[in-house]
């Protein structure tokens, strides 16, 4: 049997004048154009750099620049060097790039690479001007993750 649904009032401060209705919960700036995104994921203990177009339009010329050396696979390559992060051509709506960093373990466990650092993502959209954003991520936090602790004996 469907459990009923609660109704909810939408609070007559919230809605426009002209209709009565209430207000898109996403502001318009963010339902329409690209919109990439660098972030971490650490799963499975591996630890992964997603490249994500979380928009709705066609991003392209993306660049992704660093604030320091990313190095992984156990020291032997500079992950932020890479060609995909230097210029990618084309990223379409919801469109995700997984690059794997490092073992988690392994990357937690060295204070210079857990270090924090800021990926600044630039990219164009065919009506619109160069579009900037930047994330800074701090790898310590995950130290204290239950599942990295139990694995690593932190």
């Amino acid at each position: 049997m469907a459990r009923p649904r609660p109704h909810r009032k939408t609070p007559a401060a919230a809605r426009t004048p002209a209709s009565n209705t209430a207000p898109s919960a996403v502001p318009d700036h963010e339902t329409t154009g690209a919109e990439v995104v660098l972030d971490v994921d650490v799963d499975d203990d591996c630890v992964h750099l997603v490249l994500a177009n979380c928009g709705t339009a066609v991003a392209t010329d993306i660049r992704v620049e660093f604030s320091r050396p990313l190095i992984g696979l156990g020291g032997s390559l500079d992950i932020s060097a890479l060609p995909v992060f230097a210029h990618l051509g084309v990223l379409r709506p919801g469109r995700t790039l997984r690059v794997f960093w490092d073992a988690a373990p392994s990357l937690l466990h060295s204070r210079e690479q857990a270090a924090p650092f800021t990926a600044t993502v630039s990219w164009h959209e065919r009506s619109k001007s160069h579009e900037r954003a930047s994330y800074h991520h701090d790898l310590s936090i995950y130290r204290q993750w239950p599942t990295c602790v139990a694995r690593q004996g932190i």
